[in-house]
């Protein structure tokens, strides 16, 4: 979009929503025309509101207590427990395994295909959580996968004793895989599609731990806070975009001022980091799923 200089200006462009051309996950600057070239006068900034295209309104809802549970598929034990919060660790590979019957998602006018039984599998346990009015927080994770390691960031692709790796945003086509993924993802758990609903989305574990649970084949902390960061927006404007209310998480360690050379940066200073990358492209919201014990 272009206007012509004057004391107050607005800029206007069609979002092509979920076309060819959306422009939902663009980012946007200002620049000066002087002669024939243009000069930047403003920093990147991302949409700031993408939950007005949000098709679910269900409000975000606290646990009522600290009284929660990490499990597997075992309801009765959460019944039981009297719990109504619950956590789960979903692998990505999980979504994007090929074989089986797939389902079929149209993004930006392009078909990607994602494991239908997955899909399945995970929505026949949270709609029966959902009935029993219990809260979801579901930890999205990337472990290596044979057959799955273009998944990984290309700095981090080789194997180690790593739990879990950084995501590949490194290049237009694994981005816009990931914004499919978490697209159909939201929208297939927003409450109304006889899935449950996803109440918190937890972006990676223990992220500032570069060498055990977030792998980026980086020790420096700008670079691991920047991707982080970089990965985190993504999945935040795929989510919001679906579910107004949903909420979308960074997971620390409990090493908040302590650092080690080779291992891990202190969470706090990983945070900072992360922050100050979210503010440059217009001060995103985020909340903390940090781990506490010692």
């Amino acid at each position: 979009a272009k206007v012509k200089k004057t004391k107050n200006i607005t800029f206007t462009v069609p979002l092509n929503y979920n076309k060819a051309g959306s422009r939902l996950m663009c980012k946007f600057l200002v620049a000066v025309k002087s002669g024939k070239k243009y000069t930047a006068v403003s920093g990147e900034k991302y949409i700031s509101n993408p939950e007005k295209m949000a098709s679910s309104s269900r409000a975000f809802t606290k646990g009522k207590s600290k009284k929660g549970l990490q499990f597997g598929e075992s309801l009765p034990d959460a019944v039981s427990l009297g719990v109504n919060y619950c956590l789960f660790n979903i692998n990505i590979t999980e979504f994007t395994q090929k074989g089986g019957q797939q389902l079929k998602y149209n993004y930006k006018g392009k078909n990607y295909y994602f494991n239908q039984s997955a899909f399945d599998r995970w929505g026949s346990l949270f709609s029966q959580l959902q009935s029993n009015k219990m809260n979801l927080s579901a930890e999205f994770l990337l472990p290596w996968e044979a057959g799955q390691t273009e998944l990984i960031h290309p700095a981090a692709r080789r194997k180690t004793s790593a739990h879990y790796y950084a995501w590949n945003i490194s290049t237009k086509a694994a981005r816009e895989k990931y914004e499919a993924l978490f697209s159909c993802i939201a929208e297939q758990f927003d409450g109304g599609h006889g899935r449950g609903y996803i109440n918190n989305y937890i972006i990676g574990n223990e992220v500032n731990a570069y060498s055990e649970w977030h792998y980026t084949g980086s020790t420096s902390l700008k670079t691991n806070a920047n991707l982080y960061a970089d990965t985190y927006e993504l999945v935040y404007m795929a989510v919001k975009s679906k579910c107004k209310n949903a909420r979308v998480s960074i997971c620390l360690t409990h090493t908040w001022n302590v650092s080690t050379a080779g291992q891990f940066h202190s969470s706090r200073s990983f945070l900072d980091q992360f922050a100050v990358r979210l503010k440059e492209y217009g001060n995103t919201d985020f909340t903390i799923a940090y781990h506490a014990y010692s």
